[in-house]
C-alpha cells in the first residue's frame, strides 16, 4: 500500500473536495488559493500531496500571524478528508490480503496511520524516505487480535513482538544512505523470534551498533526498570551485507552517561551467531551474541576451538546419568547432584556418565555465566543455548577427570552447605571462591591465558563480588 501511495497506483481511486478550503483562503492567500483550486481539478496523489506541501509550507512561514489560524484549520479539515479516503483503500489493500475480511469499524479501531498524509514532503515517490529516524518503540506482544491479523500480513518481520514493526517500518521508510537508531527492547539481540529483523538490516544497511542494558543498574529512562538495547543502523543501501558490532550486557553504568557511553567497545559479531552452534549464517534462525570486550572475543574464540557441542556429546552416547539443573537465573547459574527444591525452575538434566562432573564444574563456574550473558536473556538457561557449548576433547576431559571430581563434589557440598531451607534459595555468593577454582580447571581445559581468566574471575564483579582466590 505504501509504494502504491507513493507511486501514484491508486490515483484513479482518489477524490479530494477541497473547495471549502479554497474558500477560506480566497481572501488572505488569494494566489494559493488559485493554484489549490488548479491542482484539485486532477485529483491525483501527485496533487495531492502537492497540496499537502504548499499548505504546510505556508502555515511555517505564517505560523506566528492570524492567518496561521485559518492555515492551521484548512491543514486539519484536508487530514480529516484523506484520511477517510485513505482509510477505505487502505481497507480493501488489507482485505485483499486477509483470508476473513475485516469491517471500516474494526479498521478505526486499529487507527491506521497514513505517512503520506503526515509527511507529504517526504514520501513522494519510490526513491523518497527519512534521512534519520531515531524512536523508542513498545515492546512486548501487546497488540490486539485484529491489529496480529493485519500486522502478520503487512509486515515480513512480525512474529509477535511490537517493536519488530518498529524496525521493520523505520528501514521501509528511509531513503538511501539514511540511519535510524531505536532504544528498543534487549530481545533485539537474543531473541530467535527477531531473526527476521536482523536479517532485514543485514540486507540493508551497511553498519549496525548495539548496545545492551541490564534493568538493575543500567537505568535508560529514570524510573522505569526495562532491560533495553540501543541500535543504530547507518547507511541503509538494498543489497548490503550488514557488520553488526555488540556491546557486552551491562550491568551497571557511571552517573557520567556521556563518558560512559563514549567509552562503549564494540566488536564484529556476524561470525558468532547461535543456533545449534556458534557461527550459522545470518538466513537461518539465530541469536545476536553481546561481545563487546576484547577478552570476551578471545575467550570466546578458544571455547570455539573445541568443535564437539554439549547436544552432540548428549547424542554419541547412551548411558547416561541425571544431574538437576536451575533453569532461571540473574547472578548465578547452577546444576546439582539431587533435586534441591521442588520448582518449576528446577528440572532433571540428562548427561554422559563420564561427564557428570565436567558439568557440575561448567554450569556452576563463571565462564557458564559469561557465556549466557553473551548469549542470552540474562535471566534464563535457555537449552539450545546451553546444549551449543563446545567441550573439551576426550583426551582432556580423562586427563582431568580426577581434578573434575574433586571440583565438582567441592562446589555442590558447598552450594548445599550455603542453602537456606526456609526460603529455598542458595547463598551462592558464599561460594564464590569454590566457583573461582573450577574456572581455574576450565582455563587450563580451554587454554585461557592469566589474563583472562582474570576477566572471568571478575566477570559483572559489581554483582557476583569479583576475584575471590
Amino acid at each position: 500500500f505504501t509504494k502504491a501511495v507513493r507511486t501514484g497506483g491508486l490515483q484513479e481511486h482518489l477524490e479530494l473536495d477541497i473547495k471549502e478550503a479554497v474558500r477560506s483562503l480566497k481572501f488572505a492567500f488569494p494566489n494559493v488559493a488559485k493554484e489549490l483550486e488548479s491542482l484539485a481539478k486532477s485529483p491525483n496523489i501527485e496533487n495531492l500531496i502537492k497540496i499537502k506541501e504548499i499548505l504546510v509550507d505556508l502555515f511555517r512561514q505564517e505560523q506566528n500571524s492570524v492567518a496561521s489560524k485559518i492555515l492551521r484549520g484548512v491543514i486539519v479539515n484536508i487530514d480529516e478528508k484523506l484520511q477517510e479516503k485513505l482509510d477505505l483503500l487502505y481497507l480493501s489493500y488489507v482485505n485483499s490480503k486477509l483470508k476473513k475480511p475485516i469491517t471500516m469499524q474494526q479498521l478505526r479501531e486499529i487507527k491506521p496511520f497514513h505517512w503520506v498524509i503526515a509527511f507529504p514532503d517526504i514520501i513522494k515517490n519510490g526513491n523518497s524516505g527519512f534521512e534519520v529516524m531515531i524512536g523508542n518503540p513498545p515492546y512486548g506482544d501487546i497488540l490486539s487480535k485484529i491489529e496480529k491479523e493485519v500486522t502478520s500480513v503487512l509486515f515480513n518481520c512480525y512474529n509477535g513482538e511490537i517493536a519488530s514493526l518498529f524496525v521493520e517500518q523505520s528501514a521501509n521508510a528511509l531513503k538511501e544512505g539514511g540511519y535510524f537508531s531505536n532504544i528498543i527492547t534487549y530481545a533485539i539481540t537474543f531473541s530467535k523470534s527477531l531473526s527476521k529483523n536482523r536479517e532485514m538490516i543485514y540486507n540493508n544497511f551497511n553498519e549496525c551498533h548495539i548496545s545492551t542494558y541490564d534493568r538493575d543498574k543500567c537505568r535508560i529512562f529514570v524510573g522505569v526498570t526495562q532491560s533495553v538495547s540501543i541500535i543504530v543502523c547507518d547507511r541503509k543501501k538494498s543489497g548490503s551485507k550488514c557488520k553488526f558490532y555488540t556491546s557486552t550486557f551491562f550491568r551497571e553504568m557511571s552517573e557520567d552517561k556521556r563518558r560512559f557511553f563514549n567509552s562503549i567497545r564494540y566488536q564484529l559479531a556476524n561470525d558468532y551467531l547461535i543456533n545449534e552452534k556458534v557461527g550459522v549464517p545470518i538466513t537461518k534462525t539465530h541469536r545476536l551474541p553481546k561481545i563487546g570486550d576484547n577478552e570476551s572475543l578471545s575467550i570466546l574464540n578458544k571455547i570455539l576451538k573445541n568443535k564437539l557441542t554439549i547436544k552432540e556429546s548428549l547424542e554419541r552416547t547412551t548411558k547416561k546419568v541425571k544431574i538437576w539443573i536451575r533453569t532461571s537465573g540473574n547472578y548465578w547459574y547452577n546444576s546439582f547432584d539431587r533435586e534441591p527444591y521442588k520448582s518449576s525452575e528446577v528440572k532433571p538434566f540428562y548427561v554422559p556418565d563420564n561427564l557428570k562432573f565436567f558439568f557440575f564444574v561448567l554450569m556452576n563456574s563463571n565462564l557458564f555465566y559469561l557465556w549466557f550473558r553473551i548469549f542470552g536473556d540474562g535471566r534464563h538457561m535457555n537449552l539450545d543455548i546451553l546444549e551449543s557449548f563446545p567441550i573439551p576433547s576426550d583426551e582432556m576431559i580423562n586427563k582431568s577427570q580426577d581434578s573434575l571430581k574433586e571440583k565438582g563434589e567441592l562446589v555442590i557440598k558447598d552450594l548445599f552447605d550455603n542453602f537456606d531451607k526456609q526460603r529455598e534459595l542458595f547463598n551462592t555468593s558464599r561460594v564464590k571462591q569454590t566457583i573461582d577454582k573450577c574456572d581455574v580447571l576450565l582455563a587450563r581445559m580451554y587454554g585461557f591465558n592469566e589474563k583472562e581468566l582474570d576477566y572471568i574471575l571478575n566477570y559483572d564483579k559489581c554483582i557476583r563480588g569479583g576475584k575471590q582466590i
